[in-house]
Order: C-alpha cells, then structure tokens, then sequence
C-alpha cells in the first residue's frame, strides 16, 4: 500500500555557522519533510547567485505545522539534510 502525504503548511530554514549571509526562513506547503521546498530551493539559487557558493555547513530542513484539536503547533524535532554540493573537480 502506497501511502499519501497531504501538503501541510510549514516552515523551512536555510542555515549555516560559517556564512551567516545564508541564514534564511519561509513558510511554504510542502508535501514531505524530505523533500526541499521550491521557496526554498529558490532562496537557494538567488543567494547563490547573489553570495557566490555555498559554504560547506550548509542545511536545509523543513518543519510542518500540526493541528492539535483548535491549537495550531509546529513540530519541534527539524530534520536537517546537507544542501547541494558542488563537484570537488
């Protein structure tokens, strides 16, 4: 049995220690936490494009709210995933 995941609102976080410059966050529906948000994956490439590479520590998650009864909260565990690496060639 193949299981659906419905969209949830949620936020997403682009975080680094070594760069600062690409400490960011966003709300977005996603369908997974493990799969990166296209607002995110957007922030990405416009930094890129505006800082230059990526520092190596860096992370994306993504944490989806939950609605407990008429109390909307955020899950507290983030799941971080490395971002996108370039080729070391």
């Amino acid at each position: 049995m193949t299981r659906k995941f419905e969209p949830r609102l949620g936020t997403w976080i682009l975080y680094s220690q070594m760069d600062e410059r690409w400490n960011c966050s966003g709300r977005a529906v996603n369908h997974s936490s493990f799969v990166i948000p296209k607002e995110a994956e957007q922030m990405f490439w416009e930094l890129k494009s505006n800082i230059g590479e990526p520092p190596d520590d860096l992370e994306w998650g993504y944490v989806a709210d939950m609605e407990f009864g008429n109390v909307n909260q955020t899950f507290a565990n983030v799941v971080k995933f490395p971002s996108r690496r370039r080729n070391a060639n």
